[in-house]
């Protein structure tokens, strides 16, 4: 992904960019984006494109798998590598391969466990490797997830309320 700093210069460029994607349902999403940001359209733009580029398809694969039976395993990056972006999309491509630069001890520790997670994976179908924090598979049923950051945990019910919103507008389920 690439965007400008600049974000929408006013609100009407935020909407009309809403409703060019989304169409009528615009004023359910500004009024969930923008309930806590006042006015920050960058912001609010950025968590939108966060949450319908990758976090809702990522929640709506990892279901469909479990549906059919299939183990999938979910995980949300949250550690800010790119300043004003924050954890952005392929920030942790660096640490899966362990290619960082003058890495700190708590990021070559990250970057060693997503290594161990991903040529267990590889080799087994399953990320779980003693050593490192259990990886539970998906279920739909617990909506788990596991965080990836200094501190690595699992977690549920990701930006469950952004998901379920953007599940009903484009009639996921339905």
């Amino acid at each position: 992904m690439f965007a400008g700093r600049q974000g929408f210069k006013n609100m009407q460029d935020y909407r009309g960019a809403l409703v060019e994607r989304y169409g009528e349902d615009d004023d359910r999403l500004i009024e969930f984006y923008l309930k806590d940001t006042n006015e920050n359209s960058r912001k609010a733009a950025v968590q939108l494109i966060t949450d319908g580029w990758f976090v809702q398809p990522s929640r709506q694969f990892a279901r469909a798998m479990d549906s059919q039976g299939s183990e999938v395993w979910m995980y949300h990056f949250t550690k800010p590598v790119w300043g004003w972006m924050g954890a952005a999309h392929a920030a942790e491509i660096g640490y899966v391969f362990g290619k960082l630069e003058s890495p700190s001890p708590e990021d070559a520790k990250l970057s060693d466990a997503f290594m161990d997670y991903w040529v267990q994976f590889a080799k087994t179908g399953n990320p779980n490797v003693e050593g490192v924090s259990h990886w539970p598979a998906y279920m739909t049923a617990t909506d788990e997830h596991q965080v990836m950051n200094a501190t690595i945990q699992t977690e549920s019910e990701l930006r469950r309320d952004a998901c379920d919103l953007l599940d009903d507008i484009r009639g996921v389920g339905k």
